[in-house]
């Protein structure tokens, strides 16, 4: 993937931003940091690389990697959804 700009840190957590970190999708999920990664780096997580070489996930994918593999939300607020929305659906 290409490389995207670094973004402030309000950006990359702020609810309604366009790209998550791999801690917050982690957060999110309830995994760990170092399964997104793992994920990221095997293709079942689609990202890109900012220029410092950190991992960010645009949010749509990150709800894209969800409903594929029906995978649990801990803090949907975390992906910009509604508590109690089931983004698997």
């Amino acid at each position: 993937m290409k490389q995207v700009a670094k973004h402030s840190k309000r950006s990359k957590t702020h609810v309604h931003g366009k790209v998550l970190s791999t801690r917050s999708l982690a957060h999110a999920l309830g995994v760990s940091e170092s399964s997104i990664k793992r994920w990221v780096d095997d293709g079942t997580i689609r990202s890109a690389r900012t220029v410092g070489g950190h991992r960010r996930i645009p949010r749509v994918d990150a709800i894209r990697f969800v409903r594929a593999t029906r995978a649990s939300v801990v803090h949907p607020e975390i992906l910009g959804l509604a508590a109690g929305v089931d983004p698997r659906s």
